[in-house]
């Protein structure tokens, strides 16, 4: 997945460079993971982990005259056919991101001018500190650019512990924003920072048959040079991949995490106890007090398929924000919500910032621009209790596994804790990050 940075060219190398030390761990140790380019009035940093095209692929690079250019994520349509290109052209014509399949950020220099791309649902989180013209995949990076921290964010926190998170584009810090999903940040030294919105779901294309987009993304993420590991919970969600990989004799190691669910899960399945990890370890890697009920046990699973080698993941993040699997969706319809309120403020954020501190890509097929449109286009009636999944995949998933009640993964202290756990988190986020 890598890491990104934007900064004014006053910055020197050394500052640059230590705030691309701050997050080495995005990338994967080899020659040249980490780079700095000057183009204009900007510095960029680019931290790779490289999954595709190994040999290759070098950034920053110029996009073209008097352009440079860097990006993190994946454009699964064009591996091994130019992604450089790729992104030189989007840049050219936004209308080409609705055709591409994968997750990206992307930062474009033209002279003075910077533009900073955020992906459809911000799986890729970039985060701006407007008054300093710094964009960043993570906060901390910014501090060790900079040698200075703000104040916390009264407002933010008092919302983690009411809501659990906050979806207003606030981060844990005064003046520090998280980038809209979906959205170009626009920079230029001599003003403020203009974010809007270039990406339409409108303009997705997607296939007649529901089961038709999802194998299409399943197959997509398996592109790649490492070997690749797969999240199975016994649910439905990671269920229909394993299924799919297994019916197509792909090769792939499936994790899980002691749930309850073990029953349901096939045989050769390595199943990690259920973790009993201090809250101050995990919030040193979330860096944030968000916590609704997996956090914990994330961090050890990443761990655990860190150790086993792997720095790609499958997953079936967003299946049940698209799809209605909470219970609250059989009350009301709260897939907008779900899908633009939750994931790109609480979830996405969150599995990036944990995955990637074990140096691990995310790769979820359910968070597929043509899968997310599929399923907002459906009635709400055909999508509770994620009835159009198990619809088109009734014939490959176990019928013990399509009938079963959702068991989501959360923490005894969360279960029981309410409004308690989370002030518990918000205090000891104060402890670590107010006056490190």
């Amino acid at each position: 997945m890598c890491g990104l940075l934007l900064a004014p060219n006053s910055y020197s190398d050394a500052q640059i460079s230590a705030s691309l030390q701050s997050m080495a761990y995005r990338g994967d140790g080899e020659e040249g993971h980490l780079s700095i380019g000057r183009h204009g009035g900007w510095a960029v940093g680019h931290v790779r982990l490289a999954i595709q095209n190994r040999e290759g692929g070098a950034q920053p690079f110029a996009g073209g005259a008097g352009t440079m250019t860097a990006f993190v994520g994946e454009f699964f349509s064009h591996y091994g056919k130019g992604e450089q290109a790729l992104v030189a052209e989007l840049m050219k014509n936004e209308m080409l991101f609705h055709h591409q399949d994968g997750f990206w950020a992307i930062i474009h220099t033209t002279g003075a001018n910077a533009r900073v791309y955020t992906d459809h649902l911000g799986i890729k989180p970039m985060y701006y500190w407007p008054s300093l013209n710094i964009v960043c995949s993570e906060i901390e990076p910014m501090f060790a650019l900079t040698g200075t921290r703000p104040p916390l964010d009264e407002i933010y926190l008092s919302n983690c512990i009411k809501f659990g998170y906050d979806y207003s584009g606030r981060t844990p810090y005064q003046g520090i924003y998280q980038m809209a999903p979906g959205s170009c940040l626009e920079l230029n030294g001599l003003r403020k920072p203009i974010s809007r919105i270039y990406w339409l779901w409108s303009q997705v294309p997607i296939p007649y048959a529901l089961r038709s987009a999802v194998d299409t993304a399943i197959r997509n993420r398996l592109i790649g040079e490492r070997p690749m590991a797969l999240l199975l919970s016994g649910g439905l969600d990671s269920s229909i991949i394993y299924y799919t990989l297994k019916e197509w004799g792909a090769p792939i190691e499936a994790f899980s995490i002691e749930n309850g669910e073990s029953e349901f899960l096939p045989e050769g399945v390595t199943t990690l106890p259920l973790p009993k990890v201090d809250i101050f370890e995990a919030l040193s890697v979330m860096k944030a007090p968000l916590d609704l009920g997996s956090m914990v046990p994330q961090v050890q699973l990443a761990r655990a398929v860190a150790k086993a080698g792997y720095h790609v993941c499958l997953t079936g993040d967003g299946a049940d924000e698209v799809f209605g699997g909470y219970r609250r969706a059989k009350e009301y319809d709260s897939q907008h919500s779900d899908v633009f309120c939750e994931l790109p403020y609480y979830h996405l954020p969150r599995l990036d910032r944990v995955m990637m501190a074990s140096t691990i890509e995310l790769r979820s097929p359910f968070l597929s621009p043509a899968v997310v449109a599929s399923g907002l286009r459906l009635p709400h009636g055909f999508r509770t209790e994620k009835q159009a999944l198990k619809h088109a995949y009734a014939s490959l998933v176990p019928e013990e596994i399509i009938n079963r009640p959702k068991h989501p993964l959360k923490t005894t202290a969360v279960i029981e804790g309410g409004v308690d756990y989370r002030r518990q988190l918000v205090t000891g986020f104060r402890d670590l990050y107010a006056n490190p």
